[in-house]
């Protein structure tokens, strides 16, 4: 056993704190509080209430002290005892390289809180709490599997297609008519067959692919100028009969309102045919589409980008997968180097009194094991010099709301996502468990490039599988993102 060492004794402050190491990674933490550390403050507030305070059968001022010791005395002792406790506790374990583990425990509460006001002395109040153990992380050397799913060249294909779409040009064309076209169609309302005199008329816009099959088949065979007759109500497949009035016959809301009608046949002549035509891979678009100049802008990078582009969430998976198969594997390469004082732990948990404190018992070897991840984490975070600062949680908590608006966000939408994050980070516990998800990555990426990885090539299927499998079973649940997030 060490011998006690005395951590505070100041000239002006008789308060004391004796730390001894019992072994097992325990401490026992002593605090004397002297009398004349606590009497002047505890008097103090006394004199306070008597200034302040009237009570029957004595004047304002006048109420003697031994009168007011024994309706306040007990609560205000124990308060000011209690603040001073507290304060030294927190000295001592924010101190410099203190290496405390878990939450004082007090050892000697019913000798310790027997307040009496009347009688003033020094009490003394011991606490047991645990101590981190000296080690260092033991890094897998062996090669650990990393699962690989290869985006299918198709898939890049039609995506370079897409591409291509998007910055294409339209052009005018007068001999045929393809299902991607789009025509302007010029059509009169007819009656008895013939254009009806006075008849509605109308002209509007028609993407060939939504027409329906029976009429489409028949447009295909014509080209522009030439005549198509049709029921206009039936032209596009599932636009409901008020959607062909508003958008196709042009019906004003007056019109609705009135209950105009038309017959259902009319005659169209096609007046424009409209043909988009795919954007070369030209070095000057790959270099727009790039961003880059020179060497770096050919269709050979386009084609890795995108392949990346797509295979970001199945490596946002594998990379789990990983993370997980390397959180077990360090704990299990550093259990015997981090030895925690169990029974100390344990009591720590039951005196919480939460609503996860039956859990956690009933599950406490889950939670050694997560506290020696815990502590494997600050010794990597120290090793590798790592930390977490306040912008990157930021940009964690905005990713997270843009990932849930989805298809939702638009560019205008930036202020208000920024009062969300603004809003998240005034909750603690939020910010504490973005900071451990920011803090996750930082370590897994950190160790990664350390790994010897061995590629397995698996279906997205298998990958799936294989993810739901491998979720965790610690407290934390950290998302590792793709290199490209991260």
């Amino acid at each position: 056993m060490c011998r006690p060492k005395i951590l505070a004794c100041k000239k002006n402050n008789m308060t004391k704190i004796v730390r001894e190491d019992k072994g097992n990674q325990m401490a026992l933490v002593t605090i004397t509080v002297e009398k004349n550390d606590y009497e002047p403050k505890f008097l103090e507030k006394l004199k306070n209430i008597k200034k302040k305070k009237s009570f029957r059968g004595f004047r304002k001022g006048k109420t003697p002290m031994n009168f007011l010791k024994k309706m306040f005395g007990r609560k205000i002792l124990a308060d000011v005892i209690n603040d001073i406790v507290k304060n030294k506790l927190e000295e001592e374990l924010e101190r410099e390289n203190a290496r405390y583990l878990g939450t004082p425990l007090l050892t000697n509460e019913e000798k310790a809180l027997k307040y009496d006001p009347f009688d003033l002395k020094d009490y003394e109040f011991q606490f047991d709490i645990g101590i981190v153990p000296e080690f260092e992380v033991k890094e897998p050397e062996e090669p650990m599997d990393f699962y690989v799913v290869e985006v299918p060249e198709e898939k890049v294909n039609e995506a370079i297609e897409a591409l291509r779409i998007s910055k294409g040009k339209y052009i005018l064309v007068e001999d045929d008519i393809r299902e991607e076209d789009i025509i302007r169609l010029n059509a009169k309302e007819l009656e008895n067959g013939q254009v009806k005199e006075n008849g509605w008329q109308t002209t509007f816009p028609v993407l060939v692919k939504d027409i329906h099959e029976d009429i489409r088949k028949e447009v295909l065979s014509k080209k522009k100028g030439d005549i198509i007759r049709f029921n206009i109500f039936q032209l596009e497949d599932n636009m409901p009969r008020e959607m062909v009035k508003k958008h196709l016959l042009h019906f004003t809301e007056a019109d609705l309102e009135e209950g105009t009608e038309t017959n259902e046949e009319y005659e169209a002549v096609i007046e424009e045919v409209k043909r988009l035509v795919p954007a070369e891979l030209t070095p000057e678009l790959l270099r727009e589409i790039l961003n880059e100049d020179g060497d770096k802008a050919t269709e050979e990078e386009l084609r890795i980008r995108i392949r990346r582009l797509l295979g970001k969430d199945d490596l946002a998976k594998s990379n789990r997968i990983l993370f997980y198969q390397l959180r077990d594997k360090l704990i299990e390469l550093n259990q015997d180097n981090i030895p925690l004082p169990e029974e100390y732990l344990k009591n720590m948990v039951a005196q919480q009194h939460n609503e996860n404190t039956p859990v956690i018992l009933a599950h406490f070897d889950q939670y050694l094991k997560q506290t020696r991840w815990n502590l494997i984490q600050d010794a990597l975070m120290d090793k590798y010099d790592l930390y977490v600062h306040e912008e990157e949680i930021r940009r964690a908590i905005h990713y997270k709301i843009v990932k849930i608006l989805g298809d939702r966000f638009r560019p205008d939408m930036e202020d208000h996502v920024q009062k969300m994050v603004n809003k998240t980070m005034k909750e603690p516990d939020q910010v504490e468990n973005y900071y451990e998800e920011v803090l996750t990555n930082k370590i897994f990426f950190r160790l990664k490039p350390n790994l010897r990885l061995n590629k397995i090539p698996v279906s997205k299927k298998e990958l799936d599988e294989k993810h739901y499998a491998a979720q965790p079973k610690l407290k934390h649940q950290q998302a590792v993102l793709s290199e490209e997030e991260e």
